[in-house]
């Protein structure tokens, strides 16, 4: 019994750890799908085409939801599958982009255009977040920008002392 509840709790674990990564995923590729879907409706394409556009640019994950959400929308209808996708992702980036081509779909591009800038703030946060994400998952790969960084520093400092030095011997010429 206590081996069977060891081995319950680590499945648990990487249960919940398998699902904090499908989470992260669906996260960090928001802000491009964001994109797609603004460029396309720019455009003047459907939101049926902007979405499957927009499927085929970004990560598996994401990939994944939108051809279930645009399935859902030839199923169901368009309301009732993003109400669908919406609850089913229960996170509220989800909400939003749902939220997002909903007025799209109901009010046309000028109006999802102005949400898109109302949310923009949390659309920067998730560039953030994806980036630090990233950025952890390749920490072997930051030293070289450090170290340009500090090489820049020097660099930026050394040529402003040869600037001083230059005009304080200009004084005295």
């Amino acid at each position: 019994p206590v081996c069977s509840v060891f081995l319950l709790y680590q499945r648990l674990r990487q249960v919940h750890t398998d699902f904090r990564l499908w989470q992260q995923a669906l996260i960090c590729d928001i802000p491009d799908v964001i994109d797609h879907l603004r460029i396309n409706f720019a455009g003047g394409r459907d939101y049926l085409s902007a979405l499957a556009q927009a499927g085929n640019h970004c990560g598996p994950v994401m990939s994944l939801a939108l051809d279930r959400l645009v399935n859902d929308i030839h199923m169901m209808g368009a309301s009732e599958a993003l109400r669908v996708f919406s609850d089913s992702y229960d996170m509220p980036v989800m909400g939003k982009l749902a939220a997002a081509v909903r007025i799209a779909v109901e009010s046309g591009y000028s109006a999802a255009e102005a949400y898109f800038s109302n949310i923009e703030d949390e659309i920067l946060s998730l560039r953030q977040a994806a980036a630090e994400s990233l950025i952890m998952a390749k920490p072997g790969k930051l030293v070289p920008f450090y170290l340009m960084l500090y090489g820049l520093a020097i660099a930026a400092l050394g040529l402003k002392c040869y600037e001083i030095f230059r005009q304080v011997s200009m004084l005295f010429v």
